[in-house]
């Protein structure tokens, strides 16, 4: 019987992107719970949906992430519905931002 492929038994073998993608529903609780489970050593990316935002916009992660806001975020930021967490153990010096239209 073959063994199924999982984060844990193909991330060290392959040249493999890992995503984990959450709905938090803007609930600190949720969010936190989530961080605490991820193992940055299985995932390198992380799409949060609807994250919790604190007073001044921002939302709360821990060291293990990078935080990319998307560009809007900078002009109308209470209308930000997602994140993406990247993992520090990759190389980000030489990303590029890709732009788009959101169909609204």
């Amino acid at each position: 019987m073959s063994q199924q492929s999982t984060p844990e038994t193909t991330r060290r073998s392959t040249a493999q992107l890992w995503l984990c993608q959450q709905n938090i529903n803007k609930s600190l609780v949720t969010q936190g719970d989530l961080l605490h489970q991820l193992d940055p050593g299985i995932y390198d990316m992380v799409a949060v949906q609807e994250p919790y935002l604190d007073h001044n916009y921002n939302t709360h992660t821990i060291p293990h992430w990078y935080t990319v806001y998307p560009k809007e975020y900078y002009i109308v930021s209470e209308k930000m519905r997602s994140i993406t967490l990247v993992n520090k153990h990759i190389a980000t010096d030489h990303g590029h931002r890709l732009t788009f239209s959101l169909w609204m």
